[in-house]
């Protein structure tokens, strides 16, 4: 049976492909890997490079 990746959500991709492979190279999920990590609270700052490379 093939899967269509491109039909799998982004969550299903991280579940059946990414997480299996960095337990397998030897990485803890309860004490290495965390998801949907809050990085900041507020506004998101714009940089100048960005309006460098839209301009």
């Amino acid at each position: 049976m093939s899967i269509n990746k491109a039909k799998l959500t982004e969550t299903d991709i991280i579940t059946k492909f990414i997480l299996p492979s960095i337990k397998q190279a030897g990485w803890d999920d309860m004490t290495q890997i965390r998801q949907e990590v809050k990085l900041r609270d507020g506004d998101q700052l714009k940089s100048r490079v960005s309006d460098t490379l839209t301009s």
